[in-house]
């Protein structure tokens, strides 16, 4: 009798964590996806006979503005955009709209000027575009890319700096307004934690294991290391070089010119901000297009069981890795909870997919983003250890499964805040050396 109890309320209880497993996945998948269908930095200008002309002229014109950036975003290929664009009239585009709101406005006699951000109706949205374009659309927000820009100085003796009042290039990142950039930027504040887990020496040499604790503290899936030439000391002109992760390794991936034209204060800057914000959506865009042209096959396993309603629909995964298998061991069901939180909160991991649950163990497939050595690396941040698969010699196709467990002591950054400090003040900058205002 006693056994027979056990076992019902222990299946009641397993059935209860897959779908709080399902629903921890379903939240983060309907944010994501929210983010995808808000288009921010609209800009209108608009002259009319009077100032409510001109309103409801913009307004209308940022409507179709609007409508195009999210096409862009959603079908990166051309060809196939275009039979969306062609059907989207302004009262059609009108409808897809939920909601707007104006972050800056400037009105006169007969001149309107505004900066809008749109959120369009996800699921209306979606079946518009997905009854006039073949294939899958794409619905997945960019990686969180952390940005670290140095700045080398042709004199040797200086060189290559990153932290400190000498480098004016993070300056000019930390006092940007990111908040307009589809693909979601980090910089570093530059305060003492950072210093003690990345050295400067470090990060002009690309060590990784510098570069990833900067990643884990900044909650940042990608980097990109930008590096500011300077080849002319009153920064007229320069050059930028563009690194990003690639496997285990920062590779130079762009270097394009650098030029302050009109000779106005911060401008070389600004202009090296926005081509770095132009690799990183072209991309992201490319990444997005190759990956809209795949197949994606449906969803299977416990995960597809306790969905309700309709299928669930394929899900586009932005790692572009493999997911992996890891056998997860507890004693009980509070410590799988506890030990699901914590794969769930590691900064590397897309996705948790529960394969089979028992009183013991539990078979997972884990979707991530990076290397696998990233990601046991991120493991090892949340407590974790992530164990060498153990396969048979003598059957290469079979599946590789790892082991995931809490280790007992674990490495944990010093002085971890809650929140990103603000920027450090920037004193005893060289006359020679340009700071944009702030």
């Amino acid at each position: 009798m006693f056994s027979f109890r056990y076992l019902f309320f222990a299946a009641i209880f397993m059935a209860a964590a897959l779908l709080m497993t399902a629903s921890h996945a379903a939240a983060r998948d309907t944010d994501a996806e929210a983010g995808v269908f808000a288009v921010t930095g609209v800009a209108v200008d608009e002259t009319a006979e009077d100032a409510a002309a001109a309103r409801a002229a913009a307004l209308r014109n940022a409507r179709k503005t609007a409508f195009e950036m999210l096409s862009e975003r959603l079908v990166p290929d051309q060809t196939r955009r275009k039979a969306v664009l062609d059907d989207a009239d302004e009262q059609t585009i009108s409808t897809l709209i939920e909601s707007f709101e104006i972050n800056e406005e400037a009105v006169s006699d007969v001149r309107y000027i505004a900066t809008l951000t749109f959120y369009f109706r996800p699921e209306i949205t979606k079946k518009f575009f997905q009854s006039r374009v073949y294939g899958e659309l794409v619905t997945s927000m960019p990686d969180t890319v952390l940005i670290l820009p140095v700045i080398r100085y042709s004199d040797i003796t200086t060189g290559s700096v990153f932290w400190g009042a000498r480098n004016p290039w993070l300056t000019a990142w930390q006092t940007h307004d990111h908040s307009r950039s589809f693909v979601p930027v980090r910089v570093p504040a530059g305060d003492s934690t950072d210093l003690r887990l990345a050295a400067e020496s470090d990060m002009v040499r690309h060590n990784r294991d510098a570069i990833d604790r900067l990643m884990q503290r900044y909650q940042a899936t990608d980097a990109v290391m930008a590096i500011f030439e300077v080849e002319d000391p009153s920064f007229r002109y320069g050059l930028l070089h563009l690194y990003a992760l690639d496997g285990d390794e920062m590779a130079h991936k762009r270097t394009v010119n650098l030029d302050n034209g009109e000779n106005l204060e911060g401008a070389l800057f600004t202009d090296g901000i926005a081509k770095t914000v132009f690799y990183l959506e072209d991309r992201w865009q490319q990444t997005a297009k190759t990956a809209a042209a795949k197949p994606v096959a449906p969803q299977t396993g416990l995960a597809g069981f306790f969905h309700s309603g309709t299928p669930a629909e394929p899900v586009q995964k932005t790692g572009g890795k493999e997911p992996i298998v890891a056998d997860i061991a507890f004693t009980n069901m509070g410590e799988w909870l506890a030990i699901q939180k914590r794969v769930e909160e590691t900064f590397s991991v897309e996705d948790i997919e529960v394969l089979s649950l028992g009183r013991n163990s539990a078979r997972t497939k884990i979707s991530f983003r990076g290397s696998e050595d990233q990601l046991r690396r991120a493991f090892v941040q949340q407590g974790l250890e992530l164990a060498v698969p153990v396969s048979s010699p003598y059957d290469r196709a079979e599946e590789r499964v790892y082991g995931l467990h809490v280790t007992p002591q674990f490495y944990a950054p010093p002085v971890q805040p809650e929140t990103v400090p603000q920027q450090m003040p920037v004193e005893n900058v060289p006359p020679y050396q340009l700071v944009p205002q702030q």
